[in-house]
């Protein structure tokens, strides 16, 4: 069922992907580290930005249908599992190297990258989150941060509309707010107990 909820996240990028009329996007799984979608043809930092956006958008819908159904039945796996795909589709949203989040934000403000680095970094070191996927992330999105921190950017960014900075903006912290307060209600502390009253 993981595995579906994932997929659906991956479809969500396929279908903007389409939508533009971009190449025929292929969906890859990587075995304990997820999975990506890859596409080739000419796009603007703003097309990126809602390609990136349909994956943790369709990721939500699937966790919200999940936090439905465990409401609805009363089973603690179907909130355990709406729980962590809201979760992950969160997490995801964090503007740093390969995350989704950096290829939003990059259209409202490439600067984002830099507070994005600094918040996972932060965090990392006062939860101990460190783990060898984390430090990959971290690596990779040294090279966006610092190219952002210089104001050595691709000059495209620079091109995208203040119309399509406000629309970029407004979905991506809307979708923020879904995604915390999916993670907020859904959270199973104890099995067979949720903070949603029955």
């Amino acid at each position: 069922m993981f595995a579906l909820l994932i997929l659906l996240h991956e479809v969500g990028h396929a279908v903007f992907v389409r939508g533009y009329g971009l190449s025929v996007p292929n969906i890859y799984f990587l075995p304990g580290l997820g999975a990506f979608t890859s596409f080739s043809g000419s796009y603007t930092p703003y097309q990126e930005a809602l390609i990136a956006f349909g994956g943790p958008l369709f990721g939500a819908i699937g966790a919200g249908v999940c936090l439905a159904y465990g409401v609805l039945t009363n089973e603690p796996f179907w909130l355990a599992l709406a729980y962590t795909a809201f979760f992950l589709n969160l997490f995801n949203m964090i503007p740093l190297g390969i995350f989704d989040g950096a290829r939003i934000t990059g259209a409202i403000s490439p600067k984002l990258w830099i507070a994005g680095f600094v918040i996972v970094v932060t965090l990392a070191i006062a939860f101990h989150w460190w783990s060898p996927i984390l430090l990959i992330v971290i690596v990779l999105g040294i090279p966006r941060t610092i190219a952002a921190w210089r104001g050595t950017l691709d000059a495209r960014y620079a091109a995208v509309t203040p119309a399509e900075k406000l629309k970029i903006a407004t979905a991506y912290f809307g979708l923020l707010a879904i995604l915390i307060a999916g993670v907020v209600f859904s959270h199973v502390g104890v099995p067979g107990h949720s903070v949603v009253s029955t």
